[in-house]
């Protein structure tokens, strides 16, 4: 299961020899459900891999941490040695959602900034993207599909591109 959604992978390639409950992985599937089921095409870890760049932002859950200058989000080594950390070192631990900006080297996040943003949840499920086409458009609850899951955007929206009048079946 990814979430709610029940996936077969019995038929997928690069399917990890190490899957198990509560691993991170990146799942392409096929378009339609076979027997009440998500048909994964394949199945590779989920840890990031980043390119070098001099404008490096990742926000997300601490994964791993070492310390409050070294440390994981999703999987993504952060190096927070001479970062601002907001409000402090100690609000960084496992578990926190953070927001990181600075720059990627070898793989690695050099933070300049972290915000440890306390709104968020631990156990919230970070991003989530699904492509497809939008279906039963409900602009009263404020509701949507694709691909049979439910979509809410009553709540605070990052609109990019376009805003709630822009929705059509």
């Amino acid at each position: 299961r990814l979430g709610d959604a029940l996936v077969s992978y019995a038929s997928a390639t690069q399917v990890p020899s190490s899957l198990a409950d509560g691993q991170r992985v990146r799942v392409t599937l096929q378009t339609t459900q076979a027997n009440g089921a998500w048909v994964a095409i394949t199945v590779r870890s989920g840890l990031s891999r980043v390119d070098d760049s001099s404008d490096g932002r990742i926000h997300g859950t601490v994964t791993a941490y070492r310390s409050s200058s070294d440390f994981d989000v999703n999987g993504v080594r952060v190096d927070a040695t001479a970062a601002e950390l907001e409000p402090n070192a100690s609000a960084v631990v496992q578990g926190a959602y953070v927001r990181v900006k600075g720059r990627v080297v070898n793989g690695v996040l050099v933070a300049r900034e972290v915000k440890v943003d306390g709104r968020r949840s631990s156990d919230s499920i970070g991003e989530v993207e699904i492509h497809g086409d939008i279906a039963n458009l409900d602009t009263n609850a404020l509701t949507f599909t694709v691909r049979n899951v439910k979509v809410d955007y009553s709540g605070p929206v990052d609109w990019h591109d376009g805003s709630a009048a822009n929705l059509a079946n």
